[in-house]
């Protein structure tokens, strides 16, 4: 499906609060042939609280009922995404009321923390008003977070162009009551007593109700994890994961309000940001774990035209977790890079793309000519690459793993590659992989490396690239082949390959060098070799002549990243793929 919005944020939004009285149809619903032209098939309509009920008891539905008769007009789908953390004065003196607080000063933002039971009671205030009024229109439900775009996540001070929040940015948002509660309820289950917490973390907290967050110290990330004891990092790592999770349990809770008054729907959540910092608060795979058994419900990356690495990020989860998965840019796609956008969604087993109307039309061809290769099919994927979960998450300010990009980028003209956590590891995942791609001696947890034993012994494979990266453990001096854990201890991989191609290959070498591609290319092949392809199809798939490629059990998609057209091997059904061009070529067998 192809979808497209973003109903009554602009300029809708803007002029009304501003006491304009603004056309209730949104601009590009007003020529029918505005959206037909590109083919699209389902709008998405943003429900902001304070556009909906600006007094209170005094709604505004005018904008809402003309997009939504107007979509049943032009035979489009209507969808709502409520934004009930755009909440308007005058809920600030409701009883109850508690926003997020940064516990680092103690002040608030103006977004309503994802802990209190009022919000829960506000997101069922907005959805059962939403089914009241427009019930029968509504074909899709975007479940909203409380906070920034409705993504995933805690206040981070994207949204302040589009209301005032001084307060809002990075931070560590969880100072409210709420929200400490169930800090110690959550940590109490983890460890299974108090006395337990108190060993795991090296306290001495005498009742459950003084048991407290890091601190701030520790928060800041200003000390290295291997300075750190091993009880510092586990209670440190403990607070992440809980906060990280956090907003995936109560979108979960949002979700289940929805769908008792808006049943039989298709249903989404929102995965954004542009890195990865402890801070930000989520991650994919927790997400997708954590919303497993909401009926109907899908993961959309807003990630699409930012980078493979960023967008296979989130996919990898959602695939392995059974969801349908959807992308969204995060605003203007250049037209030179529509066709690029639309290759990685294919690869990443897109079903539904979602676009703002001006980039489709702006690019033409690029995307008339490529759109059709979305078809929600996954990619047959030997190969994961492994996201140190624990390692990074305790470099508090890190984005992303040192070496990251400048690692997965080549990569990306050698093979295509899944992306796995150590979360998704201990879910066991590995069992859908046959090589698994690691750099550097970070630190991990214990069930990571037993995990990565237990697939050694079932006759996976490892490349272990051992360059220790910037502030990382170097290796042991008798024990090269060894990891340290979060816990403290050394564990080792030491399983020889096997003629087969499973087995540890540790090579001393950087993960981003010729030879280490050199070596991930005669990996990929054997394990193409192994799926009985034809020579030319390993070619096709492992030339790193800056042809992306990526198989399917019908097809091969190629994409020219070059700048230059490019000669496929011979026996090519074609000869040359021109410059951003994408290329759709039949399976066939040996």
């Amino acid at each position: 499906m192809l979808k497209t919005g973003n109903l009554t944020v602009l300029p809708y939004r803007k002029d009304f609060l501003a006491g304009k009285k603004p056309e209730p149809l949104d601009p590009i619903l007003r020529d029918p042939s505005y959206l037909k032209k590109i083919w699209m098939q389902s709008a998405e309509d943003y429900l902001s609280w304070d556009v909906l009920e600006p007094k209170k008891g005094r709604h505004n539905w005018a904008p809402y009922l003309a997009n939504a008769n107007r979509c049943h007009e032009l035979g489009l789908h209507y969808a709502i995404y409520p934004w009930p953390h755009f909440y308007p004065d005058w809920v600030a003196d409701e009883p109850g009321f508690t926003p997020f607080v940064n516990i680092a000063n103690g002040k608030p933002c103006r977004q309503l923390s994802g802990w209190a039971p009022f919000t829960r009671r506000a997101v069922d205030t907005l959805y059962r008003m939403a089914a009241e009024k427009l019930g029968s229109a509504i074909r899709g439900v975007y479940v909203g977070y409380s906070a920034d775009y409705g993504e995933l996540g805690y206040p981070a001070g994207y949204t302040k162009w589009l209301r005032k929040d001084p307060n809002s940015g990075k931070g560590w948002w969880c100072g409210d009551a709420y929200a400490r509660a169930d800090f110690r309820l959550q940590m109490v289950a983890r460890h299974g007593s108090l006395d337990r917490l108190n060993r795991a973390w090296g306290t001495r907290f005498t009742t459950r109700e003084a048991i407290d967050y890091p601190p701030l110290e520790l928060l800041a990330g200003r000390a290295s994890p291997l300075d750190l004891p091993a009880a510092a990092r586990r209670r440190l790592l403990d607070f992440i994961y809980w906060y990280q999770d956090a907003p995936a349990r109560h979108v979960k809770e949002f979700a289940i309000i929805a769908q008792r008054h808006l049943p039989h729907r298709a249903y989404e959540v929102k995965l954004g940001h542009g890195h990865e910092p402890a801070y930000v608060g989520y991650t994919a795979s927790s997400a997708c774990r954590i919303l497993k058994g909401v009926p109907n419900m899908a993961i959309r990356s807003t990630h699409a035209a930012i980078g493979h690495p960023q967008l296979k990020r989130v996919a990898s989860a959602a695939k392995s977790y059974g969801y349908g998965f959807l992308s969204e840019p995060p605003g203007k796609v250049e037209k030179e890079k529509m066709a690029e956008r639309i290759f990685n969604d294919a690869c990443c087993g897109v079903s539904a793309y979602f676009d703002y109307p001006g980039n489709p039309h702006a690019a033409g061809d690029a995307y008339f000519a490529n759109i059709g290769v979305l078809d929600g099919s996954q990619t047959v994927v030997d190969i994961a690459v492994l996201f140190p979960e624990a390692d990074h998450f305790l470099r508090i300010e890190k984005g992303y793993p040192d070496l990251w990009f400048e690692t997965l980028n080549p990569l990306r003209d050698v093979a295509d590659y899944d992306i796995v956590d150590e979360r998704m590891i201990a879910d066991g995942i590995l069992r859908s992989y046959r090589l698994l791609i690691f750099y550097g001696y970070p630190l991990m947890e214990a069930v990571t490396v037993r995990c990565l034993n237990g697939f050694l012994a079932r006759g996976g494979a490892i490349l272990w690239f051992q360059h220790a990266t910037s502030g990382q453990s170097q290796p042991e001096p008798d024990r090269p082949n060894a990891l340290r854990t979060v816990e403290g201890q050394v564990i080792a991989l030491e399983l020889p390959p096997t003629e087969a191609g499973g087995g540890l290959t540790a090579l001393r070498i950087s993960p981003h060098s010729e030879e280490a591609l050199q070596a991930i290319e005669r990996a990929h092949r054997t394990l193409l070799a192994a799926r009985d392809l034809s020579d030319l199809e390993i070619d096709l798939l492992t030339r790193r002549d800056s042809v992306w490629a990526a198989l399917f059990d019908h097809r091969i998609l190629l994409y020219n990243a070059h700048r230059e057209p490019a000669a496929l091997p011979s026996g090519a059904s074609v000869k040359n793929i021109a410059v951003r061009q994408i290329l759709v070529l039949p399976r066939r067998s040996r």
